[in-house]
C-alpha cells in the first residue's frame, strides 16, 4: 500500500522510474517504521485483542480507554467519555487464509495462517489497525470540539472548520486579539487527556486564499 501510494503521487512516481525509489526501499522504510515505532504495532495489536474480548462478553479498559459489551454491540469508551459503537460485532467463522507481503529487500514472502475475522454493522471488517485508527481520529474530533466550545465561550465564534483547523471571523481591529486566543484555545489540553501536548499557529487574512 505505500508503494502504490508513492506511485500515485506526481511528486514521488518519477522517483519509481530513475530508480531512487523501489520496492525494497518501500519495504526496507515500512520495516524500520514498524521497528522504531513498535508501541504503535503493539497498539494495534491490544485493542484488537480488548475489542474481541468485548464480543465474548469480557470488558476491558486499555491507558484509560474502555472495550465494553451490551445491547447488541461493543463500543470503544474514548477519553472523553463519548463512544464509538460497533453494532452486532462478532467474530466470522475461522478461515485459512494464504497472503504474501514483500519482507525489507522486496521479496514476496508467502504464508498461510488461520484468520479469525471481526465484523460489525453490514460485513464491514475490524482489525487492529482499523480501531487504532478510529480511537485517534475519534479523540482528535473531541480535541477539535473542546477548542471551538471554548473560543464559542470566549466570545470567538467559529464560522467553519476542516479537521484541525478553525476560522473566525472577527472585526478587523481585533484580529490579532483573536489570533491570539485562538492559539491559546488549542494550546489548552483537556483535562480528560492530561498529559497530552499541542501546539498551533494562526494567520490573519481577508479570504481563504490568503489563509492557504
Amino acid at each position: 500500500r505505500f508503494e502504490k501510494a508513492l506511485r500515485a503521487r506526481p511528486e514521488t512516481a518519477p522517483l519509481f522510474a530513475h530508480g531512487v525509489i523501489s520496492r525494497s526501499v518501500c519495504s526496507a522504510l515500512v520495516e524500520k517504521y514498524r521497528e522504531e515505532r513498535w508501541r504503535i504495532t503493539e497498539f494495534w495489536v491490544r485493542v484488537q485483542e480488548a475489542l474481541g474480548l468485548a464480543i465474548l462478553g469480557y470488558d476491558s479498559e486499555m491507558h484509560g480507554i474502555r472495550f465494553k459489551h451490551g445491547d447488541g454491540a461493543v463500543c470503544v469508551e474514548l477519553l472523553s467519555g463519548r463512544r464509538i459503537v460497533y453494532p452486532d460485532a462478532h467474530f466470522e467463522q475461522e478461515r485459512r487464509e494464504a497472503y504474501s507481503r514483500p519482507d525489507a529487500n522486496g521479496v514476496d514472502a508467502h504464508f498461510g495462517a488461520n484468520r479469525q475475522v471481526i465484523r460489525f454493522g453490514h460485513g464491514e471488517s475490524l482489525y487492529g489497525g482499523k480501531i487504532a485508527e478510529h480511537i485517534v481520529s475519534g479523540t482528535a474530533r473531541d480535541v477539535l470540539v473542546h477548542v471551538i466550545a471554548m473560543l464559542e465561550r470566549r466570545g470567538w465564534p467559529v464560522v467553519t472548520h476542516c479537521h484541525d483547523d478553525v476560522v473566525c471571523t472577527p472585526p478587523i481591529e481585533r484580529a490579532d486579539e483573536c489570533m491570539q486566543s485562538m492559539i491559546a484555545a488549542w494550546r489548552n489540553v483537556p483535562a480528560w487527556i492530561n498529559g497530552l501536548v499541542l501546539d498551533a499557529e494562526a494567520k490573519v487574512g481577508a479570504d481563504f486564499a490568503e489563509l492557504c
